[in-house]
């Protein structure tokens, strides 16, 4: 895992949409080099590169909305073809869009009809042969768990499951007691009295202790020559985060709360959501009340009785606030989330943002508090529209697991910043309107 600007990429997806764009720009560079009426003088001199550029933006983020870069194993090549296809076809449509508002923008027909063929071709092919190197786990991080814990156990068992995050677990060393966790993924190379003689046969590249009773911290020397030598040691807790993407709740420790700041939102990110949330809505004003208007009309014409729903909520450090939406029936429109736009009145009025942990009912809230450990440390932010854990809650099935929501929640409180909002939003668009409907409130 990579991050960037605290957003975690897998470095094979990273690997993969770098290589991808510069296949793109070399497919069309050599279809317009091959041109007897371009060559290499409308590629420099004419700066026929920036309108491959403009061509190759729009592919990759063509490919980035239908989801080419959600699952990297190959299902069917059927399939990907047929994405391929209606990913050119997109192109077609921008280059006509661009042609309209500029002809000096837009690409020469003979360049963008060969050029579009040799992306067809090359990315097919480049999937094709990508997909076979993650099966058979080419270039993957070897990782040695020592000792087992729930999160050791489901960290293994995910990182089987999806290969394309780039880590391979080899085997776990414990003391003998851990086979009721029955990790059938992974096997036991024994005790964790052989970590030096498991090193020497296996080369893991990363050591990852679920368990601290598990490791002999008195050997201090082997693990120091072991990170010289190249293999990074880590905490489960750690490890757990960077690679799902959200904090193991069985792993926090209350001190951690108490003491320091590590899962509290830096407070000048806190502050600047507070601004460019109020400047989105501003900016998108007209278009929500065009909306808002319609709906109105609808929900009173379909439904009668009251239009609106205020519904008692936990806001921020635990206020309470009212929260409004439509009074809607029909699955579509909630799916859509047309029932929510009225919540950007309580955006405006600072109750609320764009993005940030679900906001719950009192009593619900209460019964959470009490029965699940650092419940309350979700309103240490304002509750949003959508959140990091609806789009990943989607993602893994895990909707309506108050667990997991808690875990997702404390990433995105400890991690929040512009980028990481301007993610989930463009994740959920992508989600809600292209493809899945998103899990709503």
């Amino acid at each position: 895992m990579i991050s960037i600007f605290k957003l975690l990429v897998p470095a094979s997806v990273l690997a993969l949409f770098l290589s991808e764009t510069l296949l793109i720009f070399a497919c069309y560079g050599t279809a317009a080099y091959l041109d007897p009426e371009l060559g290499t003088a409308f590629l420099w001199d004419q700066g026929g590169w920036q309108r491959i550029a403009l061509v190759v933006t729009a592919i990759v983020l063509a490919m980035y909305f239908r989801q080419l870069y959600a699952d990297l194993q190959l299902r069917s090549r059927i399939l990907l073809l047929q994405q391929l296809v209606l990913i050119m076809g997109i192109a077609f449509l921008v280059e006509a869009l661009v042609a309209y508002w500029d002809l000096a923008w837009a690409l020469p027909r003979a360049a963008l009809i060969a050029g579009s063929a040799f992306t067809i071709a090359a990315l097919f092919v480049w999937r094709v042969l990508f997909s076979l190197a993650i099966r058979n786990k080419v270039g993957l991080r070897r990782v040695l768990f020592m000792g087992l814990s729930p999160a050791s156990v489901e960290l293994a068992h995910y990182l089987v499951r999806h290969p394309e995050i780039g880590f391979a677990p080899i085997g776990y060393l414990d003391s003998g007691g851990a086979a009721a966790l029955e990790l059938t993924d992974v096997v036991r190379l024994g005790s964790s009295a052989k970590l030096q003689s498991v090193v020497e046969e296996y080369r893991p590249d990363r050591i990852v202790i679920g368990k601290r009773s598990d490791a002999d911290f008195s050997r201090a020397d082997d693990f120091a020559e072991l990170h010289f030598g190249g293999v990074t040691t880590e905490d489960v807790a750690g490890f757990y985060e960077k690679t799902l993407g959200r904090v193991c709740a069985a792993q926090v420790r209350p001190e951690a709360l108490l003491f320091s700041e590590s899962l509290q939102p830096d407070r000048l990110n806190l502050r600047l959501q507070t601004m460019y949330g109020f400047l989105i809505t501003v900016l998108v004003a007209p278009v929500v009340l065009l909306l808002t208007g319609a709906m109105a009309l609808f929900v009173k014409l379909t439904g009668g009785g009251p239009v609106l729903r205020r519904e008692q909520r936990v806001g921020m450090n635990g206020a309470l606030f009212t929260m409004y939406s439509f009074r809607v029936k029909q699955d579509a429109l909630r799916d859509l989330g047309m029932h929510g736009l009225p919540r950007f009145w309580n955006v405006l009025r600072g109750q609320m943002s764009l993005v940030g942990p679900q906001a719950d009912r009192p009593e619900f809230a209460a019964y959470l508090n009490r029965t699940i450990p650092f419940h309350a440390q979700r309103t240490a932010v304002r509750p949003g529209m959508t959140g990091w854990d609806q789009i990943n809650q989607l993602k893994d099935n895990s909707s309506g697991n108050a667990v997991r929501r808690l875990e997702y929640d404390m990433y995105y409180i400890k991690n929040l910043s512009f980028l990481l909002d301007l993610f989930v939003l463009v994740r959920w668009f992508r989600e809600t309107y292209l493809f899945r409907s998103s899990a709503d409130r």
